[in-house]
């Protein structure tokens, strides 16, 4: 129904007006008037589960207050939730549980169950840890058998037809190779890190399905059970980044899978389901397009080096001090010689030493030689502690996932007899790889060059953005442009703020008196705009832009000639920039409007030279932005806006759960409040 769509679109409005389009997406505006009491019934009801999995209800205050509007006539989902206030306690969550597995199909929580290696802070030792996913090829079958396969045919078609998916698709190995009649639907994957307790975070992954708009969260990790034997964590990132590789390369090939993530036989217990599906094919196949997430996750989660390294870039071979250079920059090219698949496949073999143990004697001399290499400067993992001349290996040397090892510390339980095949790195030989990462592949189409996209929220609303505002105001504050009159600096700025705030409230209103209506600084105060960048969440940057651009204009007299026209191009830039990202929210990214982009982006970059302002990573990235535009479509296609605003969900759900059944709590949750039955709700033109 058109209905359910138009609610969604106010609700998620009134929560980041800025990031929705805010007013401009009146013609989405929905008629309360025409509400019928069908619609009011079951948008109570979800509205009233909504709250409840947010956690401003309880089961039983929510229980109860269906009870009470049961009463007073209302049906469907509200009557099933429905129960009198004197039943035990504990009935209430069963209830709010069997009505929302029952909404969500009826399935039971058939989770899939791998041991991933972990950290017990209880006995401050190195263990495994039995984690439940959801892999990504069953959340998207889950998903077609939810919206119906002709519906799900129908609503792709509708995509290709009206241009709402990037070329990028239709030039995809797997699209071109899939048989005739047979659908290949585009999806991303999106990763995040999310702090859901003061000393606790999240390591979640989504799937997003580009042709339903639906998000499934498939896995939830705490940070703080991650392995710590001094690999960085990578331990519990490789058999992650390995069991999802192993799900995309299924959901390309359009079969279930008949082994398990490691290789191992599928068993009863991974369930009837799956070895009654094993090798069936699907009829359908799937695609990543996008492997969303911000700009530290390329560095903690996909295995590449710092941003401050000597090959800082995980898409060019840029370096240090020539990454700001513009000569070159365009929708078709950059001017650094691009990293591809082959470059970074070259990159891990050069560290990678594969060794052959047929020798007990040395195989136990090779164990025995293994030590935690734990020191901040170290190799990082379970390293050599001497040179072994009979294998080619040398100290420092670092064990590592591969092969038939799934795990280092596997080794310690091997048979001495068994001829074994290792894999050592070697960091000496390191360039732009730390490690290995078995995400990327050729075959599912997830390789570093095609997949990786420069999202605008964190490129511009939280970095080019908030550093450009950050130098304009302070030169604005060392003009004395608001009249302070003082030379003392910290008086000057921090009055300077106090008044900047007041010309904040004003433009405030009268943008709304005027129809725009813009994502509200609270409050202001001198320390978040003391260093070289504003202290603001993304939504509020973006209204930051305008205002800073009105400033400018009122009070672009007060600076000299040269520093005005400066900053008059660089916030020109910026605000045509974010124009156009705002105006082109389809798929496909016409050539006009990339050109377009690459000359404002040239033009802000320029400006930042002249006014003497570093150019950082995030400066570099919009290169990056501006050549995924023909091929990857609209950067409204990789944005981050409603993958971060939905983050707030799973901190929520995470936040609840007990810790013995911590995974399993939070996927089922999210699986039935935000993913079955999300995917049964949604509704599209």
């Amino acid at each position: 129904m058109d209905w359910e769509q138009a609610l969604q679109g106010w609700q998620a409005a009134l929560h980041d007006p800025d990031a929705h389009g805010g007013s401009d997406s009146s013609g989405d505006e929905f008629d309360f008037d025409s509400v019928t009491e069908d619609m009011a019934q079951q948008e109570l009801g979800n509205m009233i589960v909504d709250l409840k999995h947010k956690g401003t209800l309880t089961a039983k205050d929510a229980c109860i207050l269906c009870w009470w509007a049961a009463k007073a006539g209302l049906k469907g989902l509200v009557a099933d939730l429905a129960m009198r206030p004197d039943r035990p306690t504990g009935n209430f969550s069963k209830c709010f549980d069997r009505v929302m597995r029952k909404q969500a199909g009826g399935e039971d929580d058939d989770l899939y169950v791998m041991k991933v290696p972990s950290y017990r802070r209880a006995t401050a030792t190195r263990s495994h840890l039995e984690t439940h996913v959801w892999p990504p090829h069953e959340a998207a079958n889950d998903e077609i058998a939810k919206v119906g396969s002709p519906t799900m045919r129908a609503l792709l078609e509708e995509r290709r037809n009206t241009d709402a998916l990037p070329p990028a698709y239709y030039e995809h190995e797997i699209v071109q190779r899939a048989p005739a009649g047979t659908p290949v639907y585009p999806y991303a994957l999106y990763i995040d890190a999310v702090d859901f307790q003061r000393t606790d975070a999240i390591i979640g992954v989504w799937l997003c399905s580009l042709v339903t708009d639906c998000r499934h969260l498939c896995l939830a990790f705490r940070k703080s059970e991650q392995c710590c034997c001094g690999c960085r964590h990578w331990c519990t990132m490789h058999c992650i980044m390995s069991f999802l590789h192993w799900s995309c390369l299924h959901m390309a090939r359009g079969r279930m899978p008949s082994e398990r993530h490691d290789g191992t036989p599928l068993s009863a217990a991974d369930g009837e389901r799956r070895l009654a599906d094993a090798g069936k094919d699907v009829g359908w196949r799937g695609v990543v397009l996008y492997l969303k997430s911000d700009m530290m996750e390329y560095v903690t989660t996909l295995g590449y080096p710092s941003w401050k390294s000597a090959s800082p870039c995980p898409l060019c071979f840029c370096t240090p001090a020539n990454m700001g250079d513009l000569a070159g920059i365009s929708p078709v090219d950059v001017p650094w010689r691009t990293k591809t698949y082959e470059d970074y496949d070259a990159a891990c073999r050069a560290c990678e030493v594969w060794v052959e143990v047929t020798n007990a004697d040395l195989f136990m001399t090779l164990r025995g030689s293994l030590e935690y290499d734990k020191r901040r400067t170290g190799n990082r993992g379970r390293c050599l502690q001497q040179d072994l001349r009979e294998l080619g290996l040398k100290k420092g040397d670092r064990l590592q996932p591969g092969g038939s090892l799934h795990d280092v510390g596997d080794i310690d339980v091997w048979d001495p007899e068994s001829a074994c095949r290792l894999l050592f790195w070697r960091r000496s030989e390191e360039t732009f790889v730390r490690n290995r990462n078995p995400l990327f592949s050729k075959e599912t189409g997830i390789v570093p060059e095609a997949v990786l996209v420069v999202d605008w929220l964190h490129c511009l609303s939280l970095g080019v953005y908030k550093y450009f505002i950050a130098a304009l105001w302070h030169a604005l504050f060392q003009q004395d442009v608001f009249r302070v009159g003082s030379q003392n600096p910290e008086v000057l700025v921090a009055e300077s703020v106090a008044r900047l705030r007041e010309h904040l409230t004003r433009w405030y209103e009268s943008e709304a008196a005027a129809g725009r209506n813009h994502s509200r600084l609270s409050h202001l105060t001198v320390d978040m705009v003391s260093g070289q960048k504003i202290g603001t969440w993304g939504a509020e940057t973006n209204g930051l832009l305008l205002f800073s651009a009105y400033l400018l204009e009122r009070f672009e007299g007060e600076l000299p000639a040269g520093v005005r026209r400066h900053f008059r191009r660089g916030s020109d830039s910026l605000v045509a920039i974010h124009t156009l990202i705002k105006e082109n929210e389809g798929g496909k990214c016409q050539v006009a409007v990339a050109q377009a982009f690459a000359d404002h982006v040239k033009e802000h970059l320029q400006a930042m030279r002249e006014l003497e302002i570093e150019v950082r990573a995030k400066h570099h990235c919009l290169a990056h932005m501006v050549r995924k535009l023909l091929k990857y479509g609209t950067p409204a296609l990789w944005a981050c806006w409603r993958d971060e605003s939905d983050n707030h969900q799973l901190a929520q759900l995470a936040a609840r759960a007990h810790r013995l059944v911590w995974s399993r709590r939070v996927i089922s949750e999210h699986r039935v409040a935000y993913g079955s039955r999300a995917a049964k709700r949604k509704t599209f033109r």
